[in-house]
């Protein structure tokens, strides 16, 4: 997945802007899962498409995939059925009506990013490409966030050293 663009809402108005910062521009690799969930998607996206009159062959190679007042915004991921812009509102909304009645019922979409994250340290990935994968401006900014999870990585690293040089 390559970040390039972010959806901004200014005064009332979507814009499709560059993101905050030039770290935030960056690419997050895709398991093959996601890429078929991602090619379903766009497979219903495209239907949709077609029911709103938008000629795809005249689109096919072309390399500004502009919209129409019927779809405007054929080259977006995710849109509405008739191609406008979802509200992030709305994807919160749904998102908490997903989770409601479980045990993830106070978990919001921002809480995935720090989950992910959290997961990934734990997991002992190198720093560096953890504050990449999340477009931090600096690795100091990955370790602020998440001290405890390095600490603990640390207290772990240490205790495997230890059965390393038993070992030997």
């Amino acid at each position: 997945i390559y970040i390039r663009r972010n959806l901004a809402k200014v005064q009332g108005q979507y814009i499709l802007d560059t993101p905050k910062t030039k770290n935030s521009i960056r690419q997050i690799a895709m398991s093959s899962e996601t890429i078929l969930l991602l090619l379903i998607q766009r497979r219903e996206q495209t239907r949709w498409m077609l029911h709103a009159g938008v000629d795809l062959e005249s689109k096919a190679g072309s390399a500004h995939f502009t919209g129409s007042p019927a779809f405007p915004h054929p080259e977006m991921v995710f849109t509405t059925p008739k191609g406008n812009f979802i509200d992030h509102n709305y994807t919160e909304r749904k998102f908490k009506q997903f989770v409601a009645g479980t045990s993830f019922s106070d978990v919001t979409l921002h809480s995935l990013r720090h989950a992910n994250a959290t997961l990934m340290l734990a997991a002992g990935v190198d720093l560096k490409v953890v504050s990449t994968l999340l477009g931090h401006s600096s690795i100091a900014t990955t370790a602020n966030l998440y001290t405890e999870v390095l600490d603990s990585t640390k207290a772990e690293a240490a205790r495997k050293l230890l059965e390393q040089l038993d070992r030997e």
